[in-house]
């Protein structure tokens, strides 16, 4: 399908949707058409729920490269509006940023907001160009487009290899887990999912590789074929699987235990370093509009029991070939939501129904899932 074609069922569809459940898609950038890597935060002066995302230049030959932090906010996580392009030390806020970021990661402390965001200083070749790692960005509650600032620590992790932070607060501590590389025994580099810590979200100490199973590929599980959700021996759809390639690590509080996801895998530990398999919901596609296709890099909303996980997916990429190799049509992306669901120890989800929208949308907690109690 085109790029005009596809924007075409999507407004046929928008107008049907009913009032009371998120819809598929949830969002799309219709002025770079790559909305991915979406960060939900609650923006509490304005008393609306702020997505902010990586806006891929999928027309552009270095999609990658160059690309702002979008904002779309709602009032009701149903009706979605453009909001602006993110302003960094006063430079950018247009569609063709003059650095490049992507996986935002947005914490509230105290009266500012922090994020922690991929950078590279230059915008050539597909992914950027130039110095990179994570770098650390401030702004204050009132102004969440254009105020953001560099920290007085502004490079959190000035690595090649560091990217896609993910932070949680556990009591006085901050824990930021990242994926970098590392060199296994076999002494063959590969990717892995670590951990820093920090009391003032300035100074970071490096923890090494997370704990648990997480980093272990050698070790199988037991997984449905379809979904990867746990199941037990003689299950008729069970099969033995070793974890892969993972990113975008974002840890939360649920249900009385901590959660890790990676896209495409979630983790859940009872001390939030032992990390044990949980399941995955974004590796089997849906039925919903524009979600036939795997999920990627989750962001979540904790709040009242429930938990809803937003993500983006790319339905019309030809994963068979490299990312680069796909045409501009085949790059589009849009946001979608799902909830979870965790009972017995047992997690599930139906990724192809619409969530309910919340009744109260203000959420229950300062962190919206990003703390312990």
């Amino acid at each position: 399908m085109r790029l005009k074609e596809a924007f075409c069922v999507l407004l046929l569809f928008a107008g049907i949707l009913s009032a009371a459940k998120i819809p598929a898609p949830l969002y799309v950038d219709t002025r770079n058409f790559g909305s991915a890597d979406p960060e939900i935060v609650w923006n509490e002066q304005k008393q609306q729920w702020w997505i902010f995302y990586n806006s891929r230049r999928v027309l552009k030959d270095n999609v990658n490269g160059g690309t702002p932090l979008g904002v779309a906010f709602s009032d009701d996580l149903i009706h979605w509006k453009f909001l602006g392009y993110c302003k960094l030390d006063g430079k950018g806020g247009t569609k063709n940023a003059p650095y490049t970021c992507w996986a935002p990661a947005i914490i509230k402390d105290g009266d500012k907001y922090h994020m922690f965001v991929t950078y590279k200083e230059g915008t050539e070749g597909f992914w950027g160009s130039g110095k990179s790692g994570i770098k650390h960005y401030i702004a204050p509650a009132d102004d969440l487009l254009n105020g953001w600032k560099s920290a007085s620590v502004d490079w959190v992790l000035q690595d090649d290899g560091a990217i896609d932070a993910g932070l949680l607060k556990k009591g006085d501590k901050w824990i930021m887990y990242y994926r970098n590389m590392y060199k296994p025994e076999s002494g063959k580099k590969r990717s892995g999912i670590f951990r820093a810590e920090s009391e003032d979200l300035l100074n970071w100490e490096k923890k090494g590789l997370a704990g648990g199973d997480i980093n272990n590929r050698k070790k199988k599980f037991l997984m449905h074929k379809d979904s990867l959700l746990p199941v037990g021996k003689g299950h008729p759809k069970a099969a033995e699987k070793r974890i892969g390639y993972q990113e975008a690590p974002y840890p939360f509080y649920w249900k009385g235990r901590y959660w890790l996801s990676t896209d495409p895998y979630l983790w859940s530990s009872k001390d939030c370093s032992n990390w044990k398999y949980a399941g995955s919901f974004m590796f089997a596609p849906s039925s919903k509009l524009f979600d036939d296709t795997k999920g990627r890099h989750a962001s979540f909303i904790v709040s009242r029991g429930r938990c809803l996980a937003f993500y983006h997916t790319e339905p019309y990429r030809d994963y068979s070939i490299s990312y680069q190799a796909n045409p501009p049509e085949n790059r589009i992306m849009f946001l979608q939501c799902t909830e979870l669901k965790f009972s017995e120890n047992q997690l599930s989800y139906e990724r192809s129904a619409l969530p309910e929208a919340p009744k109260e949308i203000e959420p229950e907690g300062e962190y919206w899932g990003q703390a312990a109690p």
